[in-house]
């Protein structure tokens, strides 16, 4: 019995030895990995109209635009922007007023509507709302300061005046138009000389998908 206990103990002794001297003899070895950042900006893909007409009816007479009867004072075909990128887009817009040459109207920021007022004067905005199809219908039944944008001789500018969605989803059109009212009768009659042009840049900033 105690032969057998002392063979016992020296193969203990020699697997912990062998154990040992394993784990000592693997040398250490160092790995470098190398990555490289590259900055992907998406691509902005828009489409926007070249132009569009308005028309001054300061008699509110009955006329078809685009299809449709109107009898505003201030109307214009609605217009639209389609957003075909693959991320959401903030749209920045500047618009800019001029008088024709040989008109004497003038552009104001109040409305003209039940005010006794004789001057040849047009109250006009810009009103731009996104959609989910360039034929939109349902604009906001007066102006509010807050969501569009007056139309004055001169620049101005509104950031993130709408957003829309990446394309194909909801709400990737921006529908537009100008709207307002004038003065019906002024003391000057209007004539066909009057007339005003608006210059709109929209500026696109891609947005992260959320």
């Amino acid at each position: 019995m105690k032969k057998k206990r002392i063979q016992i103990l020296v193969i203990t002794a020699l697997v912990l030895v062998v154990t040992s001297l394993s784990a000592f003899a693997v040398p250490p070895k160092t790995y470098t990995t190398e990555i490289n950042a590259i900055c992907a900006v998406p691509d902005i893909e828009v489409v926007v109209p070249s132009g569009m007409n308005a028309y001054l009816n300061p008699e509110s007479l009955s006329a078809t635009i685009d299809g449709r009867l109107e009898n505003g004072q201030i109307i214009s075909a609605p217009s639209w922007i389609e957003n075909r990128s693959v991320v959401p887009i903030q749209l920045d817009v500047s618009i800019t007023g001029t008088i024709n040459s040989d008109s004497d109207m003038a552009l104001v920021s109040e409305s003209t509507k039940n005010q006794d007022l004789r001057s040849k004067w047009a109250f006009v905005y810009f009103e731009i709302q996104s959609a989910n199809a360039r034929n939109w219908s349902s604009w906001d039944s007066k102006y509010n300061e807050d969501k569009h944008m007056l139309v004055r001789v001169g620049t101005r500018t509104r950031k993130n005046a709408v957003r829309l969605d990446a394309g194909g989803s909801d709400n990737s059109f921006g529908v537009y138009r100008l709207a307002g009212d004038c003065v019906e009768n002024p003391r000057s009659p209007w004539t066909t000389q009057d007339g005003f042009d608006v210059e709109v840049v929209f500026t696109f900033t891609p947005l992260p998908v959320i």
